[in-house]
């Protein structure tokens, strides 16, 4: 587990909107204020878990599922992130993630919008 606080603001975005989109795109959609608890779902796809928040491209990591506790996350004040390494994010990988398989990778306690 990793905490983190973004680093720039953007318009209003629907938390569930960065289900699929890059770590990223996820900073920029923040508030510079959201607290991030990040999970690594590696080995789910295979993978040794290998984020780090101090050295890893947060363009190279897929958001698989998320919540936060509001609707926005530009709003969020706290959001738990899973994320997978984009080379992982596969055809069926990505088929899994919009079915949901991957909602039990973030715990949510307490951050009722997904």
């Amino acid at each position: 587990m990793v905490t983190a606080t973004a680093c720039s603001g953007a318009p209003a975005v629907k938390t569930g909107e960065a289900v699929g989109k890059r770590l990223s795109w996820v900073n920029e959609a923040a508030s510079t204020d959201t607290e991030f608890l990040i999970q690594d779902s590696s080995p789910r796809v295979g993978e040794p878990a290998s984020f780090h928040l101090s050295t890893s491209d947060p363009t190279e990591w897929i958001v698989v599922a998320i919540c936060a506790d509001d609707p926005h996350i530009s709003s969020a004040g706290a959001a738990e992130i899973s994320i997978i390494p984009r080379s992982a994010y596969t055809a069926s990988v990505k088929v899994e993630v919009e079915e949901g398989e991957f909602r039990d990778a973030v715990t949510c306690e307490g951050l009722a919008h997904r």
